[in-house]
């Protein structure tokens, strides 16, 4: 998706929003065209020359009074303007934030529950945060676009009006600062693209030591991992430096080629006065429309910046989630404030059909293959009837686990159909969820809130005994400081391998689903623990 159509969507998202922004902020852009002109009148009506205002629209009859009424009536416009025009830019920018973050969070969500994001986690993270800030804020430069231009091209006719000599001084400055903005853009954003990198590489560290903290300390690997961290901030803090030295040279450059421009647009303007050619509302007039038409400058020089900073972000974006349709990353969500956020709804009583227990599962023909290689499980027919305890067995990498995620549709098959009770399930990752089916993986994701919170993520309180019970857990929450509220740490790390399985299994129990399928979540546990395991089970 190209930048311009990116930012085009953006707006439509918000239509009301953003067109009522552009025409809030009008009063602020217009202020300086009018002060101009009220300047002009005052200083011509001072020096007694009203008479040579050259037909600028200001008539000679209004005295310096009611244009000092008229100047003061102008700047509590642009206040409002400011009040007003700055606080729908903010809702603007936090729906537009939410809305896309929302997207790409469903989008993610969507996928295969076994399929593993393109990127590390840490790049993912910095994306949601960092690339979505930054798509939300060039909406605010793209916001004020059409209000810029148009006043400054107001300002430009009156400056032709007066002294057509000076005016083309006034956009010599605009021709340089475009030219050094387009020379510089390609590199920054080279820059931005390396800096985005070496910040995701950190973040995924930082997530990945977190989770291996028992194999660094089991291993003293402490001084590498340290070294390790101590590298990618170096190489974090060079690239930054890099981008920010660049982005701030670049500013700098277009702020002092302004002032020098205006400096010299000044004196042209002097020299004018003093050969008769220039009244002093003439050059009052000039001195505020630099200011209008040097913003403007100043404007385009920070927009062309941003415009490709942004486009790094969106092309993160695409990387980060590859299959999904342009359309479907800026659909139209609502977006609620914390006055208007409606309660969250209760789950309704499940249809006939949903409801319906499990009498017989079959699978034909299921065939699922890992990307374009010819590694997976081929042409698989099974009849499981329900009540049964079945045991799917084969030697390492024979394709186990790669069958029961197949089968509740965590990836997606190749061929085949999959049918409940002689019913073919069109999408078995949103079919096979509790109470239907439930699942415990190889490795358990549990999170760093109490057991009691892990093994019941929302359920009511009255599944936790019997699932503890069933798990075998009972005598090992004896042992722990809070019992069922002790707070296990990130992935369970205060918890042993046995106590990290079995709570997962708490977990699949406390669903009281059909179908429940194990992957292999025994390795970790003792001979009487295991057979216990099994017998309640």
């Amino acid at each position: 998706m190209s930048t311009p159509r990116f930012l085009r969507q953006m707006a439509a998202l918000h239509p009301r929003l953003f067109w009522k922004g552009v025409l809030l902020w009008l009063p602020f852009n217009l202020s300086p065209v009018i002060a101009g002109l009220l300047m002009k009148q005052v200083f011509d009506n001072l020096a007694g020359s009203a008479e040579e205002a050259g037909g600028t629209g200001i008539g000679t009859g209004i005295g310096t009074g009611m244009l000092c009424m008229l100047l003061a009536a102008n700047i509590l416009a642009s206040a409002g303007s400011i009040l007003w025009g700055g606080r729908i830019e903010t809702e603007l920018n936090f729906r537009i934030k939410g809305i896309i973050r929302h997207n790409m969070l469903e989008s993610i969500l969507k996928q295969p529950g076994a399929r593993a994001l393109p990127c590390a986690p840490g790049e993912a993270i910095s994306t949601f945060r960092e690339d979505v800030e930054q798509l939300a804020d060039m909406l605010r430069f793209y916001n004020l676009l059409p209000v810029k231009v148009t006043f400054t091209a107001a300002a430009a006719v009156i400056l032709w009006a007066v002294s057509p000599e000076i005016t083309l001084l006034v956009f010599v400055p605009l021709t340089v600062i475009l030219i050094s903005a387009q020379v510089a853009g390609t590199r920054l954003q080279q820059l931005r693209e390396a800096s985005r990198k070496a910040e995701s590489g950190i973040a995924g560290f930082i997530g990945e030591m977190c989770n291996s903290a028992q194999a660094v300390k089991l291993f003293n690997a402490e001084e590498a991992v340290s070294a390790r961290f101590r590298s990618l901030g170096d190489s974090r803090m060079s690239t930054v430096l890099k981008e920010r030295l660049l982005d701030q040279s670049t500013s700098a450059f277009v702020s002092h080629t302004l002032q020098i421009g205006t400096g010299l647009i000044l004196l042209a303007a002097a020299i004018f006065m003093k050969q008769g050619q220039f009244t002093i509302g003439n050059f009052a007039l000039f001195v505020t429309y630099i200011g209008i038409v040097t913003s403007f400058i100043q404007y385009c020089g920070f927009f062309l910046t941003k415009y490709r900073q942004t486009s790094v972000a969106v092309q993160r974006l695409r990387q980060l989630l590859p299959d999904t349709p342009e359309s479907a990353l800026l659909e139209y969500r609502q977006v609620y404030t914390e006055e208007d956020y409606p309660p969250s709804p209760l789950a309704g009583p499940l249809s006939a059909v949903q409801a319906e227990r499990l009498r017989v599962l079959e699978t034909r023909g299921l065939t699922c293959l890992h990307g374009h290689t010819d590694q997976g499980v081929r042409d698989i027919s099974l009849h499981i009837a329900g009540g049964s305890f079945v045991v799917i067995t084969g030697r390492m990498g024979s394709g186990k686990t790669t069958l029961l995620r197949a089968i509740l549709g965590l990836l997606p098959a190749s061929s085949g159909t999959i049918c409940w009770n002689g019913r073919k399930v069109e999408n078995p990752g949103s079919f096979f969820i509790p109470p239907r089916a439930a699942y415990t993986a190889q490795a358990a994701n549990l999170y760093n809130l109490t057991l009691r919170e892990n093994i019941l993520l929302g359920l009511p309180e009255n599944r936790l005994e019997r699932a503890i019970y069933s798990a075998v857990l009972e005598e090992d929450i004896q042992w722990l400081e809070d019992g069922a509220d002790t707070m296990i740490g990130v992935k369970g790390v205060k918890l042993s391998g046995g106590q990290i399985q079995r709570t997962a299994v708490a977990r699949m129990f406390a669903r009281q689903s059909d179908l429940m399928v194990l992957d292999d979540v025994s390795s970790a546990l003792d001979a009487e623990t295991e057979s216990r395991l099994w017998e309640r089970l």
